[in-house]
């Protein structure tokens, strides 16, 4: 696991904007930016907020919120986008 990877799941935000939302990816350019994606809680009216890009250096971790963390005990693989669709 990278340094960025220890961040997945932690509750973040853009010291710029206030931007807030959970560290769902991470990604680290040939040129050298790293970038977190930040994805918000869904709102009181139910509705999704899309996630947003952010330079590492912009972010702050909110270390008094617990980590979300996905349970992986029923999948035997990788569940990651590289898969193949289901074929019916």
């Amino acid at each position: 696991m990278n340094e960025m990877e220890k961040n997945f799941g932690k509750t973040a935000r853009d010291i710029v904007t206030n931007f807030e939302g959970i560290i769902t990816g991470a990604c680290l350019y040939l040129s050298g930016c790293a970038q977190y994606l930040l994805v918000p809680k869904v709102g009181n009216d139910g509705a999704y907020r899309d996630g947003q890009w952010f330079d590492a250096s912009r972010i702050e971790v909110d270390e008094t919120v617990a980590t979300v963390v996905l349970p992986r005990t029923e999948v035997k693989a990788n569940p990651g986008c590289d898969k193949s669709a289901p074929v019916r």
